[in-house]
C-alpha cells in the first residue's frame, strides 16, 4: 500500500449514508483491519464521481465473514474472562477511527441509493460505531443544524450528544390548505367558511373536470406539476371531482391536496438536492424572503412560521390574502423547481467541511453576532425558548450569511447541508 497523503480526506457511502472525513492514514487502516465492503463507495477531493471501493482498494477488502453465533451452555462455575493484551493493540487504531469520523449525513446524487436520507443502517451497528463524532467537530455540526430543528421540529427541541437526528418535519407553506383556496375560487379561509352551506356551493359540488382543469392551471405551482407528473396530475382532478361530487367542502379539498403535494415532494427529495448551485440558491433565498417578510408583519408570525410552519394560525391568516400569498408561496415553486432540474440534470454536491462553518461564523460575526448569540444559536433547547424577536433574528442572520458568502463552493456545501430539512422534511 502506498503511503499515506496527509492532505486527503475520504468520505464512505454504504446503504444510503454518507460517512467521513477520514484523513488518508485512518481510511488506509479502516481498509487494513477489513473494515471497508466490496459494496462501499469511496470518494475524495480530486474524483469526478463517487468509485466503487474495490476499483480504489482492489487487494485489501476481505469478504465479511457471518457473524457466528454460540449456542447456550451452562457452566457448572463462574468463569472470568482474561484479558488479550495482544487483541487490544488491534483494535487500538479502531479506536482512534472512533473518535476521528463523524457522519456527514449527505449523499449526493450519482450515489446509487434508494431513499438516501431515510435509510436504516439495521444491524450495521458496528459500522455506526466506526463514526462517532469528534469532539472539537462537535458544537459546530450543531451549531449548523440548530435552526433548522427549531425550524421543523417547533417547542420539541432536542438533540443528543453522539447523534444527529434527522428532521421529521417540514417548514413548506404549500401543506397549508388556505394556499389551495384560491384553486376554487380565491377566496380567503373566512369566505370560504361564510359561504360551505350556500345554495351556490351546492349546485356547484358536481363540478366538471374541465372547470377543476382550470382552476388548477390559475396556479404556477399545478402549470409545472401537470407538465412534470401528468399522471400525478390526473390523479389529482379526478380526486377533487369525486370529492366536489360527495359534497366535500372547500377546507378537506385543500387539504387532500396538500397531502398530495407533500408526498410527492418528499418522494422527490433526493432530486431537489441535486439540482443545479442556482437552484439551491433559489430555494435558501426564497426561505430567506419568507421570513423577512413575515417579520415585516410581527414577530409572531415570523416565530410562528419557524416553530409551527404552515399551522401557525399568523401564516394561516397571512395566506388568506393574494398579495402575502404571492410571497410565501415562492418557496414550494423553487422546490419543485428544482426537483425538476434534479430529475433531467442531475448533479452532485458535496457536505460542508469544518473550514466552511468557519467561514460563516466570521460572516455572523460581521453581523454583529458575538459568543452569546453564538451559543444560544447552538443550543436548540434555549433557543426554543428565546423570545420570538430574537429567534427570528437569528434564523434570518444564519441564512443570510450563508447567502452572503462570497466563495460559492463553501456557499454551495454550507446550502446543500441546510436546505436538506427544507426540501426532504
Amino acid at each position: 500500500m502506498a503511503g499515506a497523503d496527509p492532505q486527503i480526506e475520504w468520505y464512505i457511502a454504504r446503504d444510503g449514508k454518507q460517512y467521513g472525513p477520514l484523513t488518508d492514514l485512518e481510511m488506509r487502516k479502516f481498509v487494513e483491519l477489513g473494515h471497508l465492503r466490496p459494496t462501499d463507495l469511496v470518494w475524495r477531493y480530486g474524483f469526478p464521481d463517487w468509485r466503487a471501493a474495490p476499483a480504489v482498494f482492489p487487494t485489501t477488502i476481505p469478504p465479511r465473514p457471518e457473524p457466528q453465533r454460540q449456542a447456550y451452555r451452562p457452566q457448572s462455575q463462574t468463569h472470568y474472562p482474561q484479558h488479550d493484551h495482544r487483541q487490544a493493540q488491534r483494535d487500538a487504531p479502531r479506536e482512534r477511527l472512533h473518535a476521528r469520523a463523524e457522519p456527514a449525513r449527505a449523499t449526493t446524487a450519482p450515489v446509487a441509493v434508494s431513499e438516501p436520507y431515510e435509510h436504516d443502517l439495521g444491524d450495521d451497528d458496528d459500522f455506526e460505531d466506526d463514526f462517532q463524532p469528534e469532539r472539537p467537530r462537535r458544537r459546530w455540526r450543531r451549531f449548523a443544524i440548530a435552526t433548522i430543528l427549531v425550524a421543523v421540529l417547533g417547542g420539541a427541541l432536542w438533540l443528543a450528544m453522539d447523534l444527529i437526528p434527522s428532521p421529521t418535519r417540514l417548514v413548506a407553506l404549500i401543506q397549508n390548505p388556505a394556499a389551495l383556496v384560491n384553486l376554487f375560487g380565491g377566496e380567503s379561509s373566512s369566505a370560504a367558511d361564510n359561504k360551505s352551506d350556500s345554495p351556490e356551493v351546492t349546485r356547484t359540488a358536481a363540478i366538471g373536470n374541465d372547470q377543476i382543469e382550470a382552476a388548477f392551471q390559475q396556479g404556477e405551482l399545478w402549470q409545472l406539476l401537470k407538465e412534470e407528473f401528468p399522471d400525478w396530475y390526473d390523479e389529482q382532478l379526478q380526486q377533487v371531482a369525486r370529492l366536489r361530487s360527495e359534497g366535500a367542502d372547500r377546507s378537506l379539498i385543500a387539504r387532500r391536496l396538500a397531502e398530495a403535494v407533500v408526498a410527492l415532494r418528499k418522494q422527490n427529495a433526493k432530486h431537489a438536492l441535486a439540482a443545479s448551485p442556482e437552484t439551491l440558491h433559489e430555494i435558501a433565498d426564497s426561505f430567506l424572503n419568507n421570513l423577512q417578510h413575515l417579520s415585516q408583519q410581527s414577530d409572531q408570525a415570523c416565530y410562528g412560521f419557524i416553530s409551527h410552519g404552515e399551522l401557525s394560525p399568523h401564516v394561516v391568516e397571512l395566506m388568506g390574502v393574494r398579495e402575502h400569498a404571492e410571497v410565501l408561496q415562492r418557496l414550494p415553486m423553487a422546490v419543485f423547481k428544482a426537483i425538476v432540474e434534479g430529475r433531467r440534470s442531475p448533479q452532485m454536491h458535496l457536505p460542508p467541511r469544518q473550514s466552511d462553518y468557519q467561514e460563516v461564523k466570521q460572516a455572523l460575526i460581521e453581523r454583529g453576532w458575538t459568543d452569546r448569540e453564538m451559543q444560544l444559536f447552538s443550543n436548540p433547547t434555549a433557543l426554543g425558548q428565546a423570545p420570538p424577536q430574537v429567534v427570528c433574528k437569528l434564523v434570518q442572520d444564519w441564512f443570510a450569511a450563508q447567502l452572503s458568502l462570497s466563495d460559492e463552493n463553501v456557499q454551495l456545501r454550507l446550502l446543500y447541508e441546510s436546505l436538506r430539512p427544507v426540501v426532504g422534511g
